[in-house]
Parts: structure tokens; C-alpha cells; sequence
């Protein structure tokens, strides 16, 4: 699996247990975990 459908699974799974405000702060939250510099690429 790549890391874009894994990324899309992720929200899809924990998007059902947050209110909206709360899953868009999340969003922000990992993809900026995600896309930082210096970050290890996936093999």
C-alpha cells in the first residue's frame, strides 16, 4: 500500500469519531507530521 491510500484509510477510519472542527485540526495536524522536511521517505 502506498503512503497516500494509507494516509486516505487513516482519516477514513478515525473520521466517524471526531466532530468536524476536530477531524479538520487532525488533518492539519498529520499531514504537517507527514509532508515535514527531513522526513524519512517511505521504501
Amino acid at each position: 500500500m502506498d503512503l497516500v491510500a494509507a494516509f486516505v484509510v487513516l482519516l477514513q477510519e478515525v473520521s466517524g469519531t471526531m466532530t468536524a472542527p476536530t477531524f479538520e485540526s487532525f488533518v492539519t495536524v498529520v499531514t504537517g507530521w507527514g509532508a515535514r522536511p527531513g522526513a524519512p521517505s517511505p521504501e
